[in-house]
């Protein structure tokens, strides 16, 4: 229960850190800090979100996010493969698109494909 309240910190202060402090930055013609603290709150917000992040490139700062899909039935959800038909461990989300639903929830499948850490 403490991850929880720790992530969305986190997240409150990258926030306040991507548009508050930028904001305050820009206002006072201060555009080299006001560019800093862009680069940090967003990378703040990458990293509170690095569960769901499944690619991420270098300097240029671009990352994709992990694209899941719930099975309605049984509630377990799935990471979505790239071609958009299946799920990552193999299931065919087209034979009953009316059983799955897009989410944002974190992967909860084990089997191999679908796991976060494969």
């Amino acid at each position: 229960m403490k991850e929880p309240s720790i992530k969305n910190i986190f997240k409150v202060f990258s926030y306040l850190m991507l548009l508050g402090i930028s904001s305050t930055y820009g206002f006072m013609n201060m555009a080299a800090e006001m560019g800093l603290a862009i680069l940090a709150g967003a990378i703040g917000l990458a990293f509170a979100n690095i569960d769901k992040i499944a690619k991420f490139k270098g300097a240029g700062f671009e990352a994709e996010m992990c694209k899941t899909v719930i099975h309605k039935p049984t509630g377990i959800v799935h990471k979505l493969a790239k071609d958009g038909k299946t799920t990552g461990c193999g299931v065919n989300v087209q034979t009953h698109p009316e059983a799955w639903a897009a989410s944002t929830e974190k992967v909860t499948c084990n089997h191999i494909g679908c796991k976060n850490d494969t």
